[in-house]
């Protein structure tokens, strides 16, 4: 009888994940859903969560997000780990961070320019916020840093 479980934990947990990795508001959405659900029941991390929110009735966990898929993580006897907005994850690190580290390091990256997807090396970031790129082919891009 755990098939539905299983497509429901799916589903709850796919959708945080795809959440936490869209650079928006989304993201900062899912943050303080993710927060929430540890203050609230004044856990310091999501193992501590999925121990105790199996504990809750199902309408009482279904209350808010993160805290039902833990309840369903517990019920599936499953523990998930994730640790979305640690401060020392490269996800987290401020986008120029990611821009400075990358010409520093010389890293090609490959991005999306007028539909299609191009593989440019950075070059440097100018006062204003624009990184310039190159494709090693005489072309070169000047790309906005989202902050």
């Amino acid at each position: 009888m755990k098939l539905p479980l299983f497509t429901i934990f799916d589903s709850m947990w796919g959708n945080l994940e795809r959440c936490y990795q869209l650079h928006d508001s989304t993201r900062q959405i899912t943050k303080l859903i993710y927060q929430e659900a540890l203050t609230d029941n004044a856990y310091s991390n999501l193992l501590e969560l999925q121990k105790e929110a199996g504990l809750l009735s199902w309408n009482k966990a279904g209350e808010k997000e993160c805290t039902f898929a833990c309840h369903l993580t517990k019920k599936l006897e499953i523990e998930v780990t994730w640790d979305p907005f640690n401060e020392y994850t490269i996800a987290s690190a401020p986008n120029i961070t990611l821009a400075t580290l990358s010409i520093k390091a010389g890293l090609k990256l490959t991005i999306q320019i007028k539909g299609e997807q191009v593989r440019v090396r950075c070059l440097s970031i100018d006062e204003d916020g624009f990184m310039t790129t190159t494709t090693g082919q005489d072309k070169m891009y000047s790309l906005r840093i989202d902050e």
